[in-house]
């Protein structure tokens, strides 16, 4: 049922997606149909179920999509309900990648090197280049963000390099990463630490989740 439906959403085949859908996962899909105009190819990485009552399933899948401009990964909590000997999809949430449990404390150096330059970037290359460096619901953020109205004002450029970074735990396809970097601007400079979550996507390195864990200065 899950494999069905991302394979007829990718390929944009909606009157194949639509009957397999009901409740909010069915709203959502049709107020957002309009917007989806690129086919994509999946690829799915990893799948796992969950049997909460007899008619009630819920299904994470960790899946790859690839377009003629850029691949990205995503993992997806799909909740399913049996009616009249019938299985729909009735909500569809994002959720964490799958992944075994992060031991090892070291990266290879391409990962680091994404990291590291992404994080060096200006915030205008950043936004130009969120297809080439980020992946899942972060992407999907800076993909929103760029079709907003933007403010006339105008603000010092910000600089930010990195000064170190740690692995804090890695496992095959997946690895989270300790940023620590000096950001300088507006006459003011910042020590900051950043934690990053970084996905592998057909062999590239993305980040997928970024947040601020520490900020000192400010003179």
């Amino acid at each position: 049922m899950v494999d069905k439906y991302l394979e007829a959403a990718a390929t944009l085949q909606m009157e194949d997606v639509l009957p397999l859908l009901s409740g909010e996962a069915l709203l959502e899909t049709q107020a957002n149909m309009a917007y989806v105009t690129e086919p994509q190819q999946v690829t799915i990485n990893k799948k796992q179920f969950n049997q909460t009552t007899k008619n009630l399933v819920e299904v994470t899948v960790d899946y790859t999509t690839s377009t003629a401009r850029f691949d990205n990964r995503k993992a997806n909590l799909f909740k399913l309900k049996k009616n009249d000997q019938q299985w729909k999809i009735y909500k569809i949430e994002n959720t964490d990648y799958l992944h075994n449990d992060l031991k090892s404390s070291t990266v290879s150096s391409d990962v680091k090197h994404v990291a590291k330059e992404y994080i060096e970037l200006s915030k205008p290359d950043k936004d130009k280049q969120n297809t080439k460096y980020l992946a899942g619901e972060l992407l999907s953020a800076s993909m929103s963000a760029q079709r907003l109205p933007v403010s006339e004002e105008k603000f010092d450029l910000l600089d930010e390099m990195v000064t170190d970074i740690k692995c804090l735990g890695a496992s095959g396809d997946y690895a989270i990463l300790e940023v620590h970097s000096t950001v300088k601007g507006n006459g003011v400079s910042y020590s900051v630490v950043t934690i990053l979550h970084m996905v592998a996507v057909n062999e590239n390195w993305k980040i997928a989740k970024m947040d601020i864990a520490d900020i000192k200065g400010g003179s």
